[in-house]
């Protein structure tokens, strides 16, 4: 029949314009314009042949330095540890007289393990190693201290408190750091300082 049209050739141009043929997704060879890129999904676009690298890896921080303390910091520290588990420090002059005394800085820097090891470092730092060498109780030593000593003679205290045992050595630093709070004042540690000394006498 002269009307009937051939067959249509997939490979030639029709009234739509001309066609490529392409190949299957399955078969081995590819017909028409390549992407050079099409297989490098998740490559460097730039060389297709180089594999995916992973995105760099900042380096390690260095540690920040450790913290730096004042000999005044560490005062400050160490008397508001003592005051609050031991009471056995005066408030009122421990930073002073630590930053005044290496030795006794060194009890308020150093774990010692119990309320009364801090109170023999103290004592020892102020008074010197031949404080608490005795066996004379707390209610002895207050004693001599009321008896002997005007008020803020240390060197006067440390001669009373040499006599005394060392076991004893918590419950006379909290009895002087009361009095010591007090300024001395006989008014105010009667006042304040009663439960201190109930518990030296009675020891």
């Amino acid at each position: 029949d002269p009307k009937k049209k051939p067959p249509r050739d997939a490979g030639v141009g029709n009234d739509r314009g001309p066609q490529v043929r392409t190949a299957r997704p399955d078969a081995g060879a590819q017909v028409g314009p390549r992407d050079p890129y099409a297989n490098n999904v998740g490559k460097d676009p730039k060389n297709p042949k180089d594999p995916p690298k992973d995105p760099p890896k900042d380096p390690p921080k260095d540690p920040p330095p450790p913290a730096v303390f004042s000999f005044e910091d560490q005062c400050k520290a160490g008397c508001a540890a003592a005051i609050k588990q031991c009471g056995n420090i005066a408030a009122r002059t421990c930073v002073s007289d630590c930053l005044a005394r290496p030795k006794l800085r060194d009890c308020l820097m150093i774990p010692l393990g119990t309320c009364n090891d801090v109170s023999i470092c103290g004592m020892r730092a102020v008074c010197g190693a031949g404080a608490l060498q005795g066996n004379k109780t707390c209610a002895e030593t207050a004693s001599c201290q009321l008896t002997n000593c005007a008020p803020g003679d240390v060197a006067c205290g440390c001669r009373c408190a040499a006599q005394m045992s060392s076991k004893h050595a918590q419950v006379l630093a909290a009895l002087d750091a009361c009095a010591i709070n007090c300024g001395l004042d006989a008014e105010c540690g009667a006042k304040n300082c009663m439960y201190v000394v109930n518990n030296c006498s009675a020891e």
